[in-house]
């Protein structure tokens, strides 16, 4: 959810969650669950956690599609693209997440008293994940509120 929220710098303003259910309609899975966030300036996410999934397939995988542009991340250790500047192709041998940069990030804002994030992105993040978990026990689409925190 932050990511798609900082990709497309945007304020989530709906979500509706889908939970897998088995053959008995009584079992939900909340493991796996699809989530379609609709954000400021017209963006949609879709994001989906499936647990039940091939083993085998990219753990994480992130596509993003924009005007004549297109790109695909596999398991942050490959990126491929196109858009009307050419192909894009990159590797990577690490799986780099930001981890270490997100705790420095961390560390430097602590010390000069600055967040490295704004409160009002993860204040709506936080307000997301509870709207996509009530989308989930209602089965119908939740409004965030347009609240900011400065």
């Amino acid at each position: 959810l932050d990511v798609a929220q900082f990709l497309l710098d945007a304020q989530p303003l709906r979500v509706q969650a889908t939970a897998l259910t088995g053959q008995n309609a009584s079992r939900t899975y909340y493991d796996s669950v699809t989530l379609v966030v609709q954000f400021e300036g017209g963006s949609t996410a879709t994001i989906i956690f499936a647990a039940n999934g091939d083993t085998s397939f990219p753990k994480e995988y992130l596509e993003v599609h924009r005007a004549d542009s297109s790109a695909f991340l596999h398991n942050y250790r490959k990126l491929v693209g196109k858009g009307p500047q050419g192909r894009l192709h990159k590797r990577s041998f690490s799986q780099q997440k930001g981890f270490e940069e997100e705790a420095r990030a961390f560390r430097d804002g602590c010390a000069a008293g600055v967040a490295p994030i704004p409160m009002a992105d993860m204040s709506a993040v936080t307000r997301l994940t509870f709207a996509a978990m009530e989308s989930l026990q209602t089965g119908e689409p939740v409004w965030l509120s347009r609240e900011t925190t400065e």
